[in-house]
């Protein structure tokens, strides 16, 4: 039996057969925590995201391409200041602008949504 250990990655939940064609089901990331970009840097962001694929090819690309993920997702969120993801707007927009991102870094539509499963702004 061989077990596969994704470091900062939790293994894909929803997966199934069935849906592989529609999605390629949830796959939730480690924590973030980061200062956000306000001045004084007393301000920190601390979030759980799943991503929603697109498939299983996307779930290959997702665990060969992890390091580069957490990057860019780190990097983004690190620039937002707390009036930037303080509303509901602000956090869709953020939502929007990491799946805009991530799918460029990727060279494809390999993310449909990002869901916040934690979201703590102090």
């Amino acid at each position: 039996m061989t077990v596969i250990v994704c470091v900062g990655l939790l293994a894909p939940l929803g997966w199934s057969k069935e849906a592989q064609n529609d999605y390629g089901g949830y796959f939730p990331l480690n924590l973030f925590l980061v200062n956000l970009a306000d001045a004084g840097g007393k301000k920190y962001l601390k979030t759980k995201i799943a991503l929603e694929l697109s498939g299983e090819m996307a779930l290959e690309e997702i665990i060969r391409r992890k390091v580069m993920i957490r990057d860019v997702i780190l990097m983004h969120l690190s620039s937002k200041t707390f009036e930037d993801i303080n509303t509901v707007d602000g956090k869709i927009e953020l939502r929007n602008e990491l799946v805009m991102r991530l799918n460029q870094s990727l060279h494809g539509a390999a993310i449909r949504k990002i869901y916040f499963t934690e979201f703590v702004i102090q």
